[in-house]
């Protein structure tokens, strides 16, 4: 069987370009919430996991791996909503704040290179990838997925 684990590593403070990463996430995610605030207002129907990927597809200074994550988190939060309130769970709530600053920065296995005790994060074609220092004492394996939040890097 296999052992997943995620571990949280505090990385200190956020340089520049972890900052404008974490800037250039939110501002797709604010484009995310604005898009189905204006189909709901509508009253169209939501477009799809695929027809969103390859609407952003490239719209972003993003991995493109990183922009499909974001959308993937955003569908999986409207399909879970949309359950609860199915369900008769009148309080739930479709992502609804769209002015956010800052948004958690995804990265798949693809974008993900691990040289020592470094991680190289790659940003997409034309980006510098992001480098981040990480303990020695990590559990040898694959890492699968990586986030960057504030001052910290969950690794998967």
């Amino acid at each position: 069987m296999k052992d997943i684990r995620v571990i949280k590593i505090n990385i200190g403070a956020p340089t520049a370009a972890q900052t404008e990463l974490r800037g250039e996430s939110a501002r797709l995610w604010n484009r995310l919430v604005k898009l189905h605030k204006y189909c709901r207002k509508k009253r169209w129907n939501w477009l799809t996991e695929k027809q969103l990927k390859s609407h952003f597809k490239g719209r972003f200074n993003l991995h493109s791996a990183t922009a499909q994550g974001l959308i993937e988190k955003f569908c999986a939060n409207i399909d879970s909503t949309r359950t609860k309130r199915k369900n008769g769970d009148s309080s739930a709530r479709y992502p609804w704040r769209d002015k956010k600053k800052f948004q958690i920065v995804m990265w798949k296995a693809s974008a993900i290179k691990r040289n020592g005790n470094r991680l190289i994060l790659s940003n997409g074609r034309g980006n510098k990838p992001l480098k981040v220092k990480i303990p020695t004492n990590l559990p040898l394996g694959k890492i699968v997925a990586a986030e960057l939040g504030f001052r910290e890097i969950r690794l998967t």
